[in-house]
């Protein structure tokens, strides 16, 4: 049954804006909330006071499930926590759904995912999932927290925090095969220094075109990376990122040699003194354009457009552009 603005809860339609989600007149509003007395398998969740009680539920249940490309919506409430403990427990595969996550700070939705492979695979396109805080529980280095391959997805103000040095995340995020267009925006990642497993917290590992990273901080350990794109991610748009490696690997931010597009307004920040591991904080395509970059570490060393030469791998300077 179609659920109109009116039968929204207090607030929800201004939030529901505020993300740029459009409500269409036929979608279904599904509400998800283990905390409440009511929750539970089975519920209808069409209101706040009979929620579901897993996200997934509201994915495949029956009597419940969103509908392919109805612009439906799933609200998660403040202080909802799951936990993922494969890659199966929440799978986000209903084209065009809305995974809206209410409260801030701690009071967000909480995954925590428990194993190795415990994972988010977002697989089918038009996805929207936003305002969820992700982390992990247990000696364990969980190989990708999610993983996007269907195209047109937005992870909007998603935050991944690691919880000790034998409690991190391998690639954090992995947009992969099918994912073009993807758009990360407001992501936050917070890493473990001297841990044992951090290699990214973002990684485009497939050709893609026309994809976004806007307003992105991160900062941790990273044996690669911070941001690496390890295959030719063509038309990207890069701007407002904060990229902090904390770790003795100088890379904070790696294109491929075949990344085209803009980068505009790179704040990047490594610890190495030495005058080449400082400038290997960026390595960057020839057509990439750069506007605006930064690049500094704890030794006070900083530097901007004169560093693009050595990012670019040219012999010299500008008289190197053909």
């Amino acid at each position: 049954m179609a659920i109109t603005e009116q039968d929204l809860a207090p607030g929800l339609a201004a939030k529901i804006a505020q993300m740029g989600i459009v409500l269409s007149p036929n979608a279904n509003v599904i509400y998800v909330d283990s905390g409440h007395a009511s929750t539970g398998t089975g519920k209808p969740g069409s209101n706040p006071r009979n929620p579901l009680s897993t996200i997934d539920e509201a994915m495949t249940a029956a009597t419940t499930a969103v509908t392919a490309s109805n612009g439906d919506l799933i609200v998660v409430m403040p202080g909802h926590t799951e936990s993922i403990t494969n890659a199966t427990d929440l799978a986000p595969d209903v084209v065009g759904v809305n995974i809206l996550g209410l409260g801030r700070g701690s009071d967000r939705p909480t995954l925590t995912l428990t194993a190795t492979g415990s994972n988010i695979p977002i697989s089918a396109a038009n996805i929207v999932m936003s305002n969820f805080l992700i982390t992990i529980s247990g000696t364990i280095d969980v190989v990708a927290g999610i993983t996007v391959s269907a195209a047109d997805v937005l992870l909007k103000d998603i935050e991944l925090r690691e919880a000790a040095s034998d409690d991190q995340f391998v690639d954090a995020i992995i947009v992969t095969t099918g994912a073009a267009r993807c758009e990360i925006d407001g992501y936050r990642f917070t890493g473990i220094v001297a841990g044992d497993a951090t290699q990214t917290a973002l990684l485009f590992d497939a050709a893609l075109d026309g994809c976004r990273i806007t307003n992105a901080w991160a900062v941790g350990e990273f044996a690669t990376a911070a941001i690496e794109m390890t295959a030719a991610t063509t038309r990207m748009f890069m701007k407002d990122l904060y990229l902090q490696q904390e770790g003795a690997a100088d890379p904070v931010l790696t294109t491929h040699a075949n990344t085209t597009g803009v980068l505009v307004n790179a704040h990047l920040a490594n610890v190495t003194a030495d005058d080449a591991g400082f400038l290997a904080a960026l390595t960057a395509a020839n057509e990439l354009h750069i506007f605006n970059l930064q690049i500094t570490n704890t030794k006070g060393m900083m530097a901007g457009a004169e560093a693009i030469p050595t990012a670019k791998g040219w012999a010299s300077g500008p008289a190197q552009i053909t």
